[in-house]
């Protein structure tokens, strides 16, 4: 018996992922910074911190590691408050989730600021009860702790829940966490679509489909 769904956000339920590219593009430019590709894969692959530090040791800004991060994630903020849409289809299954009675939680990696941001937006506190972040608990994805923490807050067993996720890595987590797992589209996602629904119990490439996959679950 499925008693809460677990909802990731960036390329889940929202339309997110190109954002950081975005992002970087815009700060390059307001910095006169010229693009390279050892700058573009410091900025994807590494944390803020990280990211931040390289910036401030190889470029003359003027400007501390706070300075730069701060600029980030002002920027990500605005794009997710004026420009990020949430997929269609998906508020008509959080709609049809809540009519049943489903405990809702959303679980993410994003920033906070830009994801309280698309929540006002859309006025997504109607559905999730609970907003965990990955920040918050020092894990990432990959590992259960997360998924465990929303069954824990729902007071929920974690076999009784589901996930949405669009990621491989996220989907394993989900599955050591015990709980099935549905894979959901996203364009711009990493991983080849079909090695990412091998990490799934079942998968969506629209919203319309969740509600007949949610009941054969």
């Amino acid at each position: 018996m499925k008693h809460g769904a677990i909802f990731d956000m960036d390329g889940t339920i929202a339309d997110s992922m190109w954002v950081w590219q975005e992002v970087d593009r815009i700060w390059m430019q307001e910095n006169n910074i010229p693009p390279s590709e050892e700058l573009a894969w410091v900025l994807k692959t590494s944390t803020f911190p990280v990211s931040a530090k390289y910036v401030i040791e190889n470029y003359d800004l003027g400007q501390t590691e706070e300075d730069v991060m701060r600029q980030w994630r002002d920027l990500a903020a605005d794009e997710y408050e004026h420009a990020v849409r949430l997929k269609e289809g998906v508020l008509d299954f959080l709609q049809y989730l809540k009519d049943e009675g489903v405990a809702m939680t959303l679980a993410t990696s994003c920033l906070k600021e830009p994801c309280f941001r698309l929540l006002h937006k859309y006025d997504l506190g109607r559905y999730f009860d609970h907003v965990l972040f990955t920040q918050d608990f020092n894990t990432d994805k990959k590992k259960p702790d997360l998924y465990l923490a929303c069954a824990d807050v729902m007071g929920l067993a974690p076999e009784s829940c589901v996930v949405f996720e669009d990621i491989r890595p996220a989907l394993i987590g989900a599955g050591l966490a015990g709980m099935k797992a549905v894979a959901v589209y996203d364009a711009v996602a990493s991983e080849p679509w079909d090695q990412t629904v091998l990490a799934a119990s079942a998968s969506i490439r629209h919203w319309k489909d969740a509600k007949e996959v949610w009941n054969r679950l």
